[in-house]
């Protein structure tokens, strides 16, 4: 059980660190004009769909984490 918490905290370190990054590429991409290509390029790969999906893994492991629960 306290391999399973370790593995989680360091899934949960790991998710929170691609969220920062791609919090960043999407903030980096808005900073370009509407119709600059490197803004649709970065739109383009689902920048957004994937931190949004991170935000659920990473809710989601929290909560397995504070409810000592060991599934995700």
């Amino acid at each position: 059980m306290q391999q399973r918490h370790a593995d989680m905290f360091e899934e949960l370190r790991k998710a929170e660190q691609i969220h920062t990054h791609l919090a960043a590429l999407e903030q980096l991409a808005n900073s370009y004009p509407e119709n600059h290509s490197t803004r649709l390029l970065i739109e383009s790969l689902g920048v957004s769909r994937a931190r949004s999906v991170i935000e659920g893994d990473i809710s989601t492991l929290r909560g397995s984490l504070s409810s000592g629960s060991s599934g995700t």
